[in-house]
């Protein structure tokens, strides 16, 4: 079995977190130090929950760094997903 496949079980479980999390009002993160899987997100934006883009900033340069918030901004808006910009 291939970690890659996503089967009907996957999709199944990733739209129930995304039902929970906007059913609850829990945000789901974007994270803009890992890649992401497309299907995934494919899923979140029909399911519309809430997402933020979040950083890890482990040093002060990741706060600055602008071009990787900039491409997780896209991914999502090319998706048809507007993250919110903060939580509070």
């Amino acid at each position: 079995m291939s970690v890659n496949r996503v089967d009907e079980h996957c999709e199944d479980i990733a739209r129930r977190l995304c039902r929970i999390s906007r059913n609850c009002g829990v945000t789901m993160e974007c994270n803009t130090n890992k890649e992401y899987r497309h299907d995934f997100w494919k899923i979140v934006a029909q399911e519309q929950p809430s997402v933020i883009v979040g950083i890890d900033a482990h040093t002060p340069q990741k706060l600055s760094d602008t071009a990787s918030y900039d491409k997780a901004l896209n991914r999502l808006s090319k998706l048809g997903i507007t993250p919110i910009e903060r939580l509070f």
